[in-house]
């Protein structure tokens, strides 16, 4: 089977990062750059106490000179508008969304509506280059016992 046709075959759950970064929806914006900057990531969903997906902020949204005021909470400039798919839809529909919306994250919800992961370009292309690279090489090249 082709790499092209393997790649049709992973689901967003294959490649999706499970353990998601959060931001309550109270956090102060001055918190937030810091928080995404450490944890590694450039946005996330923003829950609310329950754990319900309220929106998404991003650095991007922390840039905007018009929104930036260290005060603010996180509900005053997060982007409301959240665009989701679910587990088992295919990585290519994922692909498709993130393009349609110019957005460079989706957000992983089950049939519950429940946060379950996210998924991002770069997700998607590791899941197609771990089809195509090799297996590792024996752990005997590269250590001493």
């Amino acid at each position: 089977m082709s790499i092209t046709a393997r790649a049709a075959e992973l689901k967003v759950s294959d490649v999706m990062t499970a353990k998601v970064v959060t931001v309550s929806v109270d956090a102060v914006i001055g918190d937030v750059g810091w928080g995404l900057t450490t944890k590694g990531v450039s946005g996330a969903p923003v829950c609310d106490g329950s754990g319900r997906v309220l929106g998404v902020i991003s650095k991007s949204d922390l840039m905007n000179p018009d929104k930036l005021n260290p005060s603010h909470r996180v509900r005053d400039i997060m982007t409301h508008v959240v665009y989701t798919v679910g587990p088992d839809d295919p990585a290519e529909a994922a692909v498709r969304k993130m393009v349609e919306h110019s957005c460079h994250r989706l957000i992983v919800v089950d049939e519950n509506s429940a946060l379950v992961g996210i998924v991002t370009p770069v997700d998607i292309l590791c899941g197609i280059y771990a089809i195509e690279r090799p297996p590792p090489p024996s752990e005997q090249r590269y250590f001493n016992a």
